[in-house]
């Protein structure tokens, strides 16, 4: 379901973090990543900030950089993600 979050300083509805997510970079190399997933209709896009959980219901808010566009489906993107 994910939380509460912001991308750029603009509400972007719940986002969902997922941690240790297998991603295959360059060469067939697979790295453990935390990856977002975020609706399309907000506008994500690689170098945007994101804060997560602004609600705190988690704990204290993180704050991450979208880095790269590792899978859409039409609706949501799924992001590499940078912690700040």
């Amino acid at each position: 379901m994910g939380q509460l979050s912001l991308l750029d300083g603009a509400d972007c509805g719940f986002v969902h973090l997922a941690y240790g997510v297998a991603v295959e970079g360059a060469q067939q190399v697979v790295s453990l990543r935390e990856v977002a997933t975020v609706s399309r209709s907000y506008a994500p896009h690689p170098g945007a900030t994101l804060t997560h959980d602004v609600n705190n219901e988690l704990g204290p808010s993180t704050t991450w950089r979208l880095d790269r566009l590792i899978a859409s489906n039409g609706v949501n993107d799924q992001y590499s993600l940078v912690q700040l």
